[in-house]
């Protein structure tokens, strides 16, 4: 009969496989599904390649679990920031404030922790495999859910079809610009706090804008 792995073998082996985790998540993130490749990955973690099959059946398997590990954070962060919407006339603005900002703060700013994630999240689009997308992106119905439910709320006469277009055209504007290296690296990565923010809420209010019918400011 074999010898069970001692505790200090297993924690060894999770933690080889949590840095190349992290190193998935970070060069998927900067280079995309399909721009990294598995020794790309492990060469950045630093660990032998031959290990690739013991940790992981398929590149794509790597790829769904760098995706999977930190979901309920991020679940998570995000109610958590919807917990906190104010009431009143201004509450659709609200709504889409905190849904941009939420994406914009954990892509660009240093403080965050989940900036590689963030990023990750949006290369998700760039993936042409049907299946994984499919797959990965049921995961995350709770972003554009928790948004309808807020929105309808904030207004309940708002046309459902008109709530689920707005969202889409949303989540593909902010997806493209964290996609968007020279807008990433040149624009925003050039302005402060304070230039963010602004731009962070007129993108806010046009959406608003839109969805309630009133003229853009």
């Amino acid at each position: 009969m074999g010898r069970k792995p001692s505790a200090t073998k297993t924690l060894r082996e999770r933690s080889k496989k949590d840095i190349v985790l992290d190193a998935a998540e970070h060069m998927f993130a900067h280079k995309g599904y399909h721009g990294a490749s598995v020794r790309d990955v492990f060469r950045v973690a630093g660990v032998s390649t031959g290990l690739m099959t013991y940790y992981f059946s398929s590149k794509e398997d790597l790829f769904s679990q760098a995706v999977t590990r930190k979901l309920e954070d991020f679940r998570s962060l995000f109610h958590r920031m919807m917990d906190e919407l104010p009431d009143g006339e201004s509450r659709v603005f609200e709504v889409f404030n905190k849904y941009i900002y939420f994406f914009f703060f954990n892509a660009f700013c240093p403080e965050t922790t989940m900036k590689d994630y963030t990023l990750l999240l949006a290369n998700c689009a760039s993936v042409y495999d049907e299946k994984i997308v499919s797959e990965v992106f049921e995961k995350f119905d709770f972003i554009f859910n928790r948004t309808f439910k807020e929105l309808k709320i904030s207004d309940p006469d708002l046309d459902d079809d008109k709530i689920r277009a707005t969202i889409f055209y949303l989540e593909s504007a902010v997806t493209t610009i964290m996609l968007t290296d020279r807008f990433r690296e040149k624009r925003l990565g050039a302005t402060n706090a304070a230039a963010l923010d602004r731009f962070i809420l007129n993108m806010a209010q046009f959406y608003a804008d839109g969805l309630t019918g009133k003229q853009a400011h």
